[in-house]
């Protein structure tokens, strides 16, 4: 009887573990669930987000291209109805002519990515002017043209052709910066290796020197930066209308 009454408790004992056991896991493998359900719904309304950021770019930088293509548009019927060329001051002799309205691009080239696509910037300036006949200089940043910052890819090799095209096509090549940052805010050394480094790259792509004529990003200059440019025989240009496009 004695025995009967052990195994009996020893049964129950390990019923109840048993039971105990699985009613744990039960809860836990919910909790589980729980948090994977929480961690979906978190990744959903992040991708959500993310899709309407990437939509609101795409229509912001298609507002910023037909912006621009419609301010090229004006100023060449502006310039024709004056009976004024619209040719680069830049491209030959830094002597602009009266009346005369000269473009110039900063920061390219460039391209930007949208989801299945790239909008290819440099390349709808470029047929732009080629339609409208219009000449323009390209103050150019030298990290496009550095494989370690763009990578050695598609978009580094369409960088330099581009570049060819911009020349090919009767435009001005002029430097911007390495970086885009304003001559300002570096000291001299800093200044020469940017200059030197973006005149070499271009000097290596299309086999010529580029201009003369340098612009600092934001037109920002300090004395000491301003007295550099002028003892190497650097000419900067600044604006009077910047499209800010």
């Amino acid at each position: 009887m004695k025995r009967i009454t052990i195994v009996t408790i020893i049964l129950l004992t390990a019923s109840i573990v048993f039971w105990g056991l699985g009613i744990y896991y039960h809860f836990k493998i919910h909790q589980v669930k729980r948090q994977m359900e929480t961690m979906r719904l978190e990744i959903e309304a992040r991708h959500r987000t993310y899709v309407k950021e990437t939509v609101q770019e795409m229509a912001r930088l298609r507002s910023l291209t037909d912006e621009l293509n419609t301010q090229l548009l004006l100023l060449n019927r502006k310039m024709e109805s004056s009976s004024s060329r619209s040719s680069s001051a830049l491209n030959g002799s830094p002597k602009a002519e009266s009346n005369a309205v000269v473009f110039t691009f900063d920061d390219g080239p460039f391209r930007t990515y949208e989801p299945g696509n790239a909008v290819e910037h440099t390349e709808i300036i470029l047929n732009i002017l080629k339609k409208e006949n219009i000449k323009a200089t390209f103050f150019v940043l030298g990290s496009q043209f550095d494989s370690e910052i763009v990578g050695a890819g598609e978009t580094y090799q369409q960088y330099q052709k581009w570049l060819k095209r911009i020349v090919a096509e009767g435009h001005t090549i002029a430097v911007h910066d390495y970086r885009h940052i304003p001559y300002s805010k570096q000291n001299r050394l800093q200044l020469v290796q940017s200059l030197d480094y973006t005149r070499r790259r271009i000097k290596e792509i299309i086999g010529q020197e580029a201009s003369v004529y340098v612009r600092s990003p934001g037109g920002r200059l300090s004395p000491e930066s301003e007295n550099y440019l002028k003892t190497k025989g650097y000419k900067h240009v600044h604006w009077n209308l910047n499209g800010e496009v």
